[in-house]
């Protein structure tokens, strides 16, 4: 069911995806992905999204380890791997959402910075032509080459201060915004990507079991020991297995076209899918409620353009608005909360399942043992391999929500979240 539901959301963005302007559609899917690379020891969490992926602040980008830390980030981002703590880099060189708004971000810069030149020039120009005119004793011509010089110059200057304020940080928050958003969208595919391709793993293992168990069947209706009925059986749930099967390598393969295409990638195959981190449990003690809380209504965008909206009003802040404020601090708040607690419960259903899989390990450690010194029959093994693809399975889909729970937790307090 996790599975399934990570699919669709994954199918709903790249439809959302789709349909914003300058992007162009990749070509149709060529080629199977490649299977995942081991997973990188650790994953940054998006609390490392104030200075990109890998935590490096921007007094340190100034260093010469800093510069050797940027080369090997980008000869990481070039090869055919993609790894998940890579994401925010690869969707910021990559994603065509993000493309789309920095290149009209940099059109208008281009704009203000040419208007302001060509107003600069002008100012100069009256500025020459009104030292002539006095120099000629044209009086009513330096007046009037006076007025020209004032709006040129006043041009300039409302041009030069556009300029400057989309340079400032403040002004770029929505290239961040639009940034982040990919990046969160693209994690979800990863993580969906990865949820799809253990079911598809899962439902090969089964497969081979399945089809153990009808060649058990006939060998056991030719000794005239089980009925036609129970082979096919057998052979039908064999048969259901192998459509599955067929059914999640499609699923896996339309979310390995739309990963590549949030991130700019070409979806012939070539692209490897690293495997996603393990969950790292130690995360849970650098969260704080409460101070994470008052951060996130810091950083969240709705909060924010409401609060920019407000400082214009001409009676100042009306009754209105700040009852309107302080509804979204009180949604966000309890948005907190309810991430907050679901990362807790992930958190149990994560240990839960790791020792129904280490147990049914073991299970299946003895099954194997008897079955070789031959105080097992074949039915008996099968029943324990059966019981571990299905703990494996569990573990594995608790071990992503887990991790997505955190991450979204983490993005909240960046800002990045929804008021309901």
């Amino acid at each position: 069911m996790y599975c399934l539901k990570l699919a669709g959301a994954a199918a709903v963005l790249m439809v959302s995806l789709a349909g914003l302007p300058g992007q162009a559609v990749l070509p149709a899917y060529a080629a199977g992905p490649g299977d995942g690379l081991p997973a990188q020891p650790a994953a940054p969490s998006a609390r490392t999204a104030e200075t990109g992926t890998s935590g490096t602040s921007e007094a340190e980008y100034g260093s010469a380890e800093a510069a050797l830390l940027q080369e090997q980030a980008a000869a990481a981002l070039s090869d055919n791997v993609l790894r998940y703590e890579e994401l925010q880099d690869a969707v910021h060189n990559g994603n065509p959402s993000v493309a789309a708004a920095l290149k009209n971000y940099n059109d208008r810069l281009e704009q203000y910075q040419n208007a302001m030149n060509e107003a600069v020039f002008d100012q100069r120009n009256a500025g020459t032509e009104r030292k002539n005119a006095r120099k000629d004793g044209d009086s009513a011509g330096a007046r009037s080459w006076d007025a020209e010089y004032d709006i040129y110059k006043a041009s300039a200057d409302m041009y030069r201060s556009m300029y400057k304020s989309m340079s400032d940080y403040a002004s770029q928050r929505s290239l961040r915004q639009v940034e982040r958003q990919m990046t969160v969208a693209t994690q979800s595919l990863m993580i969906s990507y990865e949820s799809l391709r253990h079911q598809r793993d899962t439902i090969r293992k089964e497969a081979e079991l399945k089809r153990r168990q009808a060649e058990l069947a006939e060998t056991k209706r030719g000794a005239g020991l089980l009925a036609e009925a129970d082979v096919l059986s057998a052979r039908a749930s064999l048969l259901d297995a192998e459509n599955r099967l067929s059914s999640a390598e499609d699923s896996l393969q339309e979310v390995y076209r739309n990963l590549c295409y949030s991130v700019g990638r070409p979806d012939d195959g070539s692209l490897v899918i690293a495997e996603l981190p393990a969950p790292d449990p130690a995360r849970i003690s650098a969260m704080d409620l409460e101070a994470d809380t008052r951060k996130a209504i810091g950083n969240n965008a709705t909060l924010i353009s409401r609060r920019g909206q407000n400082r214009g009003s001409a009676t100042n802040v009306t009754e209105v608005r700040k009852r309107t404020n302080a509804e979204g601090e009180q949604q966000l708040t309890a948005k907190m909360k309810s991430l907050y607690e679901a990362v807790l419960q992930k958190q149990s259903e994560y240990g839960t399942a790791k020792t129904a899989w280490e147990k049914a390990q073991e299970t299946k450690r003895i099954a194997d043992l008897k079955a070789s010194a031959g105080l097992a029959g074949a039915e008996e093994q099968l029943e324990a391999e059966m019981e571990f693809l299905s703990a494996e399975a569990s573990f594995r889909a608790a071990s992503l929500a887990f991790l997505q729970a955190m991450d979204t937790y983490d993005w909240a307090v960046a800002g990045i979240t929804a008021l309901e």
